[in-house]
């Protein structure tokens, strides 16, 4: 198949670039950052262009995976709104329209587990919107699915992946990043709180996966990847500690702050994934051992 993919100089957006080309698809890759790439188009693009140049980029393309996003370094910064919502809202909005346009049969939009309040245990594709940890961020990927959403029950074949943390290779921020940057520098990791805040992470090439995988299937509405398992900063930091053989002295509990909102994230209900792409997740750590010893930053 003729494939789009946006954000495909990013974290995510890449590795599911290599993946639809070693998968034997044609690919249009759209990005503001990703250099010339032998054997594939690669589209200067930005997601607040006019749509009606997208269209003509999306001409016989037959899938989009959005994978573009705006992700604020500051999730409680509320000068972040703007950018996220003319991004990660109006961008998508701009994207439909264009596939609609150009005739783009399936439409696979990335947003996030972080829009979902849980009822339960787990977080499930159908749990409540929520978007208390990231109003700004979470709350314009939201939007993007209520337009996707509109789209799909006016006949499009579309798909909503909504991944939890994502780490992995291309990393530069995030709490992974930072205690490697400090193991690796012999710097203490300070934990606040006792490290108690836990989050599902997800290692990048399993939602690749997923997402390549998903351009020739015909699911249709909101599924949820994760891991499964829900992981604390303090777990984190443990087996970062042991991977890299590091002193385990330099975990060092910092300030104990406000208690409102410390548990995080609640793990992933993965069933519809299984069921629908056999979905495998890899463990934190061997996700982690598997991008240490890889030797990629």
């Amino acid at each position: 198949m003729k494939v789009a993919i946006t954000g495909a100089g990013g974290m995510l957006g890449g590795a599911v670039l290599r993946c639809l080309v070693e998968s034997g698809h044609e690919v249009v890759a759209l990005s503001g950052s990703l250099a010339a790439v032998d054997g594939i188009e690669v589209v200067r693009w930005d997601a607040q262009q006019d749509w009606t140049n997208t269209a003509e980029v999306l001409r016989n393309v037959e899938v989009v995976v959005h994978a573009g996003a705006y992700i604020p370094r500051d999730h409680s910064d509320a000068t972040e709104a703007t950018r996220c919502f003319e991004v990660n809202a109006l961008g998508t909005l701009n994207l439909l329209r264009a596939g609609e346009c150009a005739g783009v049969r399936r439409f696979i939009y990335v947003s996030s587990a972080s829009v979902l309040s849980p009822r339960s245990e787990f977080v499930k594709e159908d749990d409540s919107v929520g978007c208390e940890h990231s109003p700004y961020y979470s709350g314009s990927k939201v939007l993007g699915e209520i337009y996707v959403r509109a789209k799909i029950a006016r006949g499009l074949d579309g798909l909503i992946v909504r991944p939890s943390a994502i780490y992995g290779p291309g990393m530069r921020t995030g709490v992974i990043w930072n205690f490697v940057e400090s193991i690796r520098s012999g710097v203490p990791i300070w934990l606040q709180n006792g490290g108690r805040f836990r989050a599902d992470y997800i290692w990048r090439d399993d939602v690749a996966n997923v997402l390549c995988e998903a351009v020739t299937a015909h699911h249709r509405g909101e599924i949820n990847l994760g891991s499964g398992q829900a992981n604390s900063v303090l777990d984190v930091a443990k087996l970062i500690v042991e991977i890299f053989d590091a002193d385990p002295c330099l975990i060092q509990n910092g300030t104990i702050g406000s208690q409102v909102g410390s548990g995080g994230f609640a793990p992933i209900d993965i069933k519809r994934a299984r069921d629908w792409f056999n979905f495998n997740p890899t463990s934190l750590r061997d996700g982690l051992v598997r991008w240490f010893m890889s030797g990629a930053r």
